[in-house]
């Protein structure tokens, strides 16, 4: 009976182990799917802002300049698709995939984005993506935006603090910025994006 005893014990000991394992095991993979989902969505932002940019250039380019680029042309922009739809929510707004607003104009007076007013020469549009996290906005800042030994890009605002300026030329007022040169190397992103999740970026293309 003694020996009988043990085998039981040890056996409900060998099944509670069991579910221990289990539960870690559970626990891990979730872990697991959570930062692959993560990654995803933050792959998924740095493909917005990128079809973003194209999209309205082509749209442009027959035009020459971005003179109606306004908040008015956003619903013209989505009629058009050159805002994807699944970027557009239930109430019109347009979002990354994040959640975060974002916002597209010739100069759209994102607030403390430190570009208002500068560039607000119809050769120049803006885009805005609020609420970023810290890692999303590390990545996307360092996005290599040089084709064909040129680059369209012009300027990024950081949280109304840090500003990175193509070396073409532009000599906006930056006596308020933090000024670091593009293309943004990973230390100075480190650096610009000190706002946890609550990170805002504003391109400025030409």
């Amino acid at each position: 009976m003694f020996w009988k005893s043990n085998q039981k014990g040890g056996t409900m000991m060998e099944t509670l182990a069991a579910i221990s394992v289990v539960g870690m095991i559970g626990v891990g993979m979730l872990s697991v799917i959570g930062n692959v989902m993560s990654k995803f969505r933050q792959s998924v932002v740095i493909s917005q802002i990128q079809e973003l940019q194209k999209n309205i250039s082509d749209r442009y380019n027959v035009v020459g300049n971005y003179a109606d680029l306004d908040a008015s042309a956003h619903q013209k922009l989505i009629d058009d698709k050159v805002i994807p739809s699944l970027m557009v929510d239930g109430s019109g707004e347009i979002r990354h995939r994040l959640g975060g607003r974002v916002f597209i104009g010739k100069d759209s007076g994102v607030p403390e984005n430190n570009l208002t007013g500068v560039f607000g020469s119809d050769d120049y549009y803006d885009v805005s993506f609020m609420e970023l996290n810290y890692r999303t906005c590390v990545d996307i800042l360092q996005i290599n935006w040089i084709k064909n030994s040129g680059s369209n890009l012009m300027a990024i605002s950081v949280n109304g603090a840090y500003l990175f300026l193509s070396p073409y030329g532009l000599s906006p007022d930056v006596s308020s910025a933090t000024v670091f040169d593009l293309p943004v190397v990973l230390n100075d992103a480190m650096t610009a994006c000190d706002q946890g999740d609550n990170n805002n970026i504003t391109w400025v293309f030409q």
